[in-house]
C-alpha cells in the first residue's frame, strides 16, 4: 500500500486539530486522552515518528519506479522519497486556510466559553443573593415565631406557676389544719379518760361519752380525709411542677433559639466569624420540622393547662374540705359541750339531794344519841332506888319471927321493886332499839356521804376538768374557731 502526498496533508491536518481540541479542553479542565497525549508531542519527534511511518508504507519496488529487491526483501529509492515527501503548493495553501478556521473556532469556542462564564457568574451570584436574602426572610419569620410562642409559654408558665403557689397555700392551710386537729382530739381522748375515772354508780355510759365518743370518730374522720387530701394534692402539685419545669424548659430552648437566629440574622459576606463548616446543612442533625416544633409547645401548654384545672378542682376540694369538717367537727363540739349542761345539773341536783338528806340524817343522828344519853342516864337513875328497895327488903327480912309479916311496907317494897326491875327493862329496851336506829343512821350517813363524795368527783371531772379544757381561752373553741377563719 502506497502513501500519497494527499494522505500526509491529511494525517497532519487532523493531528494539528487533535492538538488544537486538546488545548481546549486542557482549558476546561477535562482528562486527556491518549491521542491528546501523541497530538502533544514534540515537532521533532513526531516528524520522527512520521518518518518512520513513510518508510514502513514504502511503495513497491517495480520496473516503472526503478525499484530492486534483495530476494523477498524491497527497498525503497532514497531519491524517490525525498521527491515524494514535497508538498504542492495546494497542499500548503489548505493548510493555512485549516489552520486559519481551525483557529477561528478556538476563539470563537473561547469566546462562547467567556460569555457562559460571565453568565454562569451573574446568575449564581444572583441566585446567592436571592438566596441569601429568602434565609434571612425565613429566620425573621422564625424568630417571630418564635416570639409568639414564647410568649404564649410565657403567658402559661406565669398561670401556672401562680396556680401552683395557690396550691401550695392551700396544701398548707390544709396541713395547718390537721396539725391543729390534734388538739380537740387530744381533748376529748383526755375527757373520756378522765370520765373513766368516774366511781360505782356514776360510771355509766350517758349521753355525754355517747357525743364524746361521736366527737372522737368525726375528728379522727376528718383527719383521714385531710391526709388523703394533702398525699393528692402533693402528687398534684409534683405534676404542676413536672409541667412547669417542661414549660421553662421549652422557654428557655426557644429563648436561645431566638438569639442564636437572631445572631445569624445579620451575619452577611463580609461579617467577621464566617467560615466554611463542613457537613453543616445536613439535615440530620435536625430532630424536629415545624409541625413538630410547633405541636411541641402546644403539648407542652396543652398539659399545664389541664394541671391548672386539675390544681383549681383540688384547690376547690380543699376548701370545701376545710369547710365541710370545721363545721362537722364544730357542730359536733357544740353538742359536746350541750350535753355537758344538762348532765352536770342532774348531778349537782342529786349531790344536793344528798346533801340535804345527809344534813337530816346527822340531824337524825344527834337526836337519836341524845336520846341513848338520857336512856343510859335514866337507866343509871334507877339504881340508887333499886339499892334502897333491895336494901330494905334485905333489912326486914332479919325480923325475927312473928315480926317476920308480910305487911304492908312488905308488899309496897316488893312492888316497888317489880316497879323498878319492869322501868329498866323498858329503858334498856328503848336503848337498845335507839342503839339500832342510830347504827342504820350511821350507816346511811356513810352511805350519804360516799354517794356525796362520787358526785362529788363527776362534777369534778365534768366541770373541773373536761369543760375547763374545751372552755379554756386558747382551747378546742378557738382552736376549731381559727381553722374556720383561715380557710381560703
Amino acid at each position: 500500500m502506497t502513501t500519497t502526498v494527499s494522505d500526509m496533508f491529511q494525517l497532519k491536518l487532523h493531528n494539528q486539530q487533535s492538538r488544537s481540541d486538546l488545548l481546549v479542553r486542557v482549558r476546561s479542565a477535562a482528562p486527556l486522552t491518549p491521542q491528546m497525549i501523541v497530538a502533544i508531542q514534540p515537532t521533532a519527534q513526531r516528524q520522527q515518528q512520521q518518518q518512520s511511518e513513510s518508510c514502513f508504507f514504502a511503495v513497491k519496488t517495480d520496473s516503472t519506479r526503478g525499484g530492486s529487491s534483495v530476494g523477498s526483501k524491497r527497498v525503497s529509492n532514497p531519491t524517490h522519497n525525498t521527491i515524494a515527501s514535497r508538498h504542492t503548493n495546494n497542499d500548503w495553501a489548505n493548510f493555512n486556510k485549516a489552520n486559519e478556521r481551525q483557529s477561528n473556532r478556538v476563539r470563537s469556542a473561547a469566546e462562547q466559553s467567556n460569555r457562559n462564564a460571565w453568565s454562569t457568574m451573574r446568575d449564581t451570584e444572583a441566585l446567592t443573593r436571592v438566596r441569601q436574602a429568602d434565609v434571612t426572610e425565613k429566620l425573621s419569620k422564625r424568630v417571630e415565631d418564635i416570639e409568639y410562642w414564647k410568649l404564649q409559654l410565657a403567658s402559661e408558665a406565669k398561670l401556672n406557676s401562680a396556680e401552683t403557689e395557690d396550691l401550695v397555700e392551700h396544701i398548707q392551710v390544709l396541713e395547718s389544719y390537721l396539725a391543729y386537729t390534734a388538739k380537740p382530739l387530744n381533748v376529748t381522748e383526755v375527757c373520756l379518760a378522765h370520765r373513766e375515772q368516774r366511781t360505782d354508780i356514776d360510771l355509766v355510759h350517758d349521753e355525754v361519752e355517747r357525743q364524746l365518743h361521736r366527737e372522737l370518730e368525726c375528728i379522727r374522720k376528718c383527719q383521714d380525709q385531710m391526709r388523703r387530701m394533702v398525699e393528692k394534692s402533693t402528687a398534684q402539685l409534683s405534676v404542676n411542677w413536672a409541667a412547669l419545669q417542661q414549660l421553662n424548659k421549652d422557654l428557655r430552648n426557644k429563648t436561645q433559639a431566638q438569639s442564636i437566629d437572631g445572631k445569624i440574622i445579620h451575619l452577611g459576606n463580609q461579617s467577621p466569624g464566617i467560615d466554611f463548616r463542613p457537613g453543616a446543612e445536613s439535615a440530620e442533625r435536625c430532630v424536629s420540622i415545624p409541625h413538630s416544633w410547633a405541636r411541641h409547645s402546644q403539648e407542652n401548654i396543652g398539659k399545664s393547662h389541664a394541671c391548672r384545672a386539675a390544681s383549681e378542682r383540688q384547690c376547690k376540694g380543699i376548701a370545701d374540705l376545710l369547710r365541710a369538717c370545721a363545721n362537722e367537727m364544730w357542730s359536733q363540739f357544740i353538742a359536746v359541750n350541750a350535753a355537758f349542761a344538762p348532765r352536770i345539773r342532774e348531778v349537782t341536783d342529786v349531790r344536793n339531794g344528798l346533801q340535804a338528806q345527809l344534813q337530816g340524817t346527822l340531824q337524825e343522828i344527834a337526836d337519836a344519841e341524845r336520846s341513848a344519853a338520857q336512856l343510859r342516864r335514866a337507866i343509871e337513875d334507877k339504881a340508887a332506888p333499886m339499892k334502897v328497895a333491895q336494901t330494905r327488903l334485905e333489912e326486914r327480912a332479919r325480923r325475927q319471927d312473928m315480926e317476920s309479916c308480910n305487911d304492908t311496907p312488905m308488899i309496897a317494897l316488893q312492888r316497888e321493886v317489880a316497879d323498878l326491875h319492869e322501868s329498866l327493862s323498858s329503858l334498856a329496851h328503848r336503848l337498845k332499839s335507839v342503839e339500832s336506829a342510830l347504827v342504820r343512821l350511821h350507816s346511811n350517813r356513810d352511805k350519804l356521804e360516799s354517794d356525796i363524795r362520787v358526785k362529788e368527783n363527776s362534777l369534778l371531772i365534768d366541770v373541773k376538768r373536761c369543760m375547763a379544757m374545751r372552755k379554756a381561752p386558747r382551747g378546742a373553741q378557738q382552736l376549731l374557731m381559727q381553722p374556720r377563719r383561715a380557710m381560703p
